[in-house]
């Protein structure tokens, strides 16, 4: 190597056989493209808001089986993230939560949920057994 040349800290390339990958790739099937009953034309010409993207009719099902599972909101809420709710209390109401959390383990907070979950879960079995009959 001559004085005036710099390393190079890249190394060469090396030769990659890509004949495996080409014939792996040629051997795929093709995707078959979604056909109405009375029609020839492919759904992507027909609509032009899918844009020549097939769908497979599996994952079609998939999706409305997923969508029909899901009867209430709190079924996909994330239990992980906490909201907030602003409780408006009376000074009075206000002082008996106080002194509950002085005199017990509780927080107020945790006083709150232990008492108002039951209260949530009982009222939504109600209101469910109504919207069955």
């Amino acid at each position: 190597m001559k004085k005036n040349e710099k390393k190079s800290s890249f190394k060469r390339a090396k030769k990659v056989d890509l004949s495996k990958a080409e014939a792996f790739i040629s051997g795929a099937e093709k995707p078959q493209i979604i056909k109405e009953e009375n029609e020839q034309k492919p759904i992507a010409e027909k609509n032009p808001i899918i844009n020549e993207q097939i769908v497979p009719v599996e994952s079609v099902e998939k999706v409305k089986n997923k969508i029909a599972k899901i009867k209430h909101p709190w079924e996909t809420a994330n239990e992980k993230i906490i909201k907030a709710v602003n409780l408006r209390l009376t000074e009075p109401q206000h002082e008996k939560l106080k002194y509950i959390s002085e005199k017990t383990p509780f927080s107020i907070q945790k006083f709150i949920m232990s008492v108002l979950e039951p209260a949530m879960d009982k009222k939504i079995k109600e209101l469910l057994k109504e919207l069955d009959k």
